[in-house]
């Protein structure tokens, strides 16, 4: 949820299936009426835009925001890492592979 510049996350110990289980939660109770989430914002998905900031948070709930902040970053940089190296590197040799055998098996009947 986003007030004021700030963004707050939402962490529960149910099962959340959906985005409709999210704005079904209740956040208050005024005069007997239940206040749901999405009576309050607007409930979507999406990533968070300041993870280089939480990294290196040293306010009050830095605790619990540093390591989230670690993993998603370090979890960005392997995919990257992967899909732009790794995975190029992998389909080129598989691709190369079969070519390189056949050469090498019709230079080998051409020296006998």
């Amino acid at each position: 949820m986003k007030k004021n510049n700030k963004a707050y996350y939402l962490r529960s110990e149910e099962m959340i299936e959906s985005l409709k289980d999210i704005e079904q939660i209740v956040v208050a109770n005024r005069g007997g009426m239940p206040i749901h989430i999405n009576d309050v914002g607007e409930v979507r998905f999406g990533a968070p835009k300041r993870f280089g900031a939480m990294a290196i948070a040293k306010s009050a709930g830095a605790e619990v925001q540093r390591p989230l902040a670690t993993v998603v970053i370090g979890g960005l940089l392997v995919s990257t890492f992967m899909s732009l190296i790794i995975i190029p590197l992998f389909y080129h040799t598989v691709a190369v592979l079969p070519v390189a055998k056949r050469k090498i098996a019709r230079n080998k009947w051409i020296n006998k």
